[in-house]
């Protein structure tokens, strides 16, 4: 009949889009929050855009550390068309719970050619045609002995299991069952997933495998070495500062980075707020992620002489102590070395660095050593 005649001809309109490259199902993010992954943007077009998402992606430097930015690809071109008028007025939010800065969605152009992408090009020779198509990889745990030790015979198999579930779901344009699949996985068995690699390993404290970093570099999935340095007051007023206890609230958000790390956000989120009203007397706590220090805030304008006041004072004493412990001698830059030696020996490379870097700033930084080193 006409009306099943016509069924058959949407159903093939609908099946050649989504089939032909995704050309034009593509959005440009840019205002991602540092710390979130593609996971983490893709199921908040899902949940915000109404649209089926197929694929996201988050850019890194060649550090590991995120540019901010990133791709979210639809199943259809209106799908795309719609997020990119709806996701403007939906943000992601950074670890404080605000709204993210810069952010903005657009179409998808750096990878066009005029009205094509370099991949809907014609190959050049005959060469290109008679190219075998390519096999893709089978998947592979990174790290074999963590996952034998940390899972049981069975759970191993059944994580096994539902990774080649999900490929086949993932193959059959099911993101659904495939984005339920990568839930369980991580929510049941701690592991993580890299579908360019297609490897998957068990999440644990020691962070990114080997193996996948050889391979690409932590990305999103590692641990930065700034990541692994001890939280740190900010100093304020003696005053103010006698409210917070400080091992306490380092504990604290070494706790949150392991939820942090675990994707378990909801925890972290409560641990950052028993961080921020952990001191006494009605204080709070202001939390400097990209630092790693925290500081007493109040609601009165700081009262910057007394501090400075302090802080002269503290430093007179320190003065004092590193007389007596080390005495006076030898130039800034020797002086820092042997502070260096001292306290942080597998350091002295990246400090005889810093000092190369910026010559005559020789006593600033020592002084802010010394200000670590024997606070």
């Amino acid at each position: 009949s006409y009306f099943s005649s016509r069924a058959v001809e949407i159903l093939l309109q609908k099946t050649v889009k989504s089939t032909n490259n995704f050309v034009g199902t593509r959005v440009f993010v840019q205002g991602i929050p540092l710390h979130s992954e593609w996971q983490e943007v893709k199921d908040h077009f899902k949940e915000y855009s109404g649209g089926s998402v197929a694929y996201a992606s988050v850019s890194y430097e060649s550090t590991g550390k995120s540019k901010g930015c990133g791709i979210v690809q639809f199943e259809t071109e209106e799908d795309a068309l719609r997020a990119r008028k709806v996701m403007r007025d939906h943000p992601m939010k950074n670890l404080d719970g605000e709204k993210s800065a810069g952010w903005y969605v657009r179409e998808d152009v750096q990878e066009k050619r005029g009205n094509r992408r370099t991949w809907d090009l014609p190959q050049r020779g005959a060469a290109q045609e008679r190219r075998p198509p390519r096999k893709d990889p089978e998947w592979r745990c990174a790290d074999e002995a963590t996952a034998i030790d940390t899972l049981t015979s069975d759970d191993l198999e059944r994580v096994k299991q539902i990774v080649l579930e999900r490929e086949g779901a993932r193959r059959d344009r099911d993101w659904d069952a495939s984005d339920g699949m990568r839930e369980d996985l991580r929510n049941d068995y701690k592991i993580r997933i890299d579908d360019r690699l297609k490897m998957w390993w068990v999440d644990c404290e020691d962070g990114v495998p080997q193996l996948v970093q050889d391979m690409k570099g932590s990305g999103g999935w590692g641990t930065t070495a700034k990541s692994k340095e001890e939280w740190r007051l900010i100093p304020t007023t003696r005053d103010n500062d006698a409210n917070v206890d400080v091992g306490r609230v380092a504990r604290i958000l070494a706790d949150r980075d392991k939820a942090r790390r675990t994707k378990h956000f909801s925890k972290a989120d409560a641990l950052l707020e028993e961080a921020k009203m952990s001191p006494l007397n009605g204080f709070e706590l202001r939390i400097h992620d990209d630092s790693r220090t925290f500081r007493v805030w109040t609601k009165e304008k700081p009262n910057f002489s007394k501090i400075r006041d302090e802080k002269m004072t503290r430093r007179g004493a320190r003065q004092s102590k590193i007389q007596e412990s080390d005495g006076n001698f030898g130039s800034d830059y020797e002086r820092a070395i042997a502070l260096v030696t001292k306290f942080e020996p597998q350091k002295i490379n990246e400090i005889k660095e810093i000092l190369k870097k910026f010559p005559g700033k020789e006593k600033e930084i020592l002084r802010k050593m010394e200000d670590r080193f024997y606070e």
